[in-house]
């Protein structure tokens, strides 16, 4: 489902319609921070990562100063948890308890 462990721990905790923010460096933005390499994320690309347990709402860019005088470019997504993700969980639980009960 999740295959990202920060996203897995978001999907256990987040509660059920609960909203969250997520950013980080947009296409236009550096390649490195203190020297490591970086993953840029896009609508699409975040849409992938976050799969069909949360839902992207709204995304945005803003460009924010950085300390040297430049401007870094930031991809904000706001996200949702996705109902159909709930529902199947209860399903298997309850799937799981009627096996249980025979």
């Amino acid at each position: 489902m999740i295959n990202r462990p920060a996203f897995k721990k978001l999907d256990d905790y987040l509660q059920k319609d609960g909203f969250f923010l997520l950013a980080n460096f947009s296409q236009d933005g550096p390649t490195q921070f203190s020297e490591l390499e970086v993953v840029q994320y896009d609508e699409k690309k975040i849409t992938q990562l976050l799969n069909q347990s949360f839902k992207l709402i709204k995304t945005t860019t803003e460009s924010l100063p950085h300390p040297n005088g430049d401007n870094q470019e930031f991809n904000f997504f706001y996200c949702k948890k996705n109902k159909l993700a709930i529902n199947l969980l209860i399903g298997r639980v309850f799937y799981i308890l009627f096996l249980n009960t025979n």
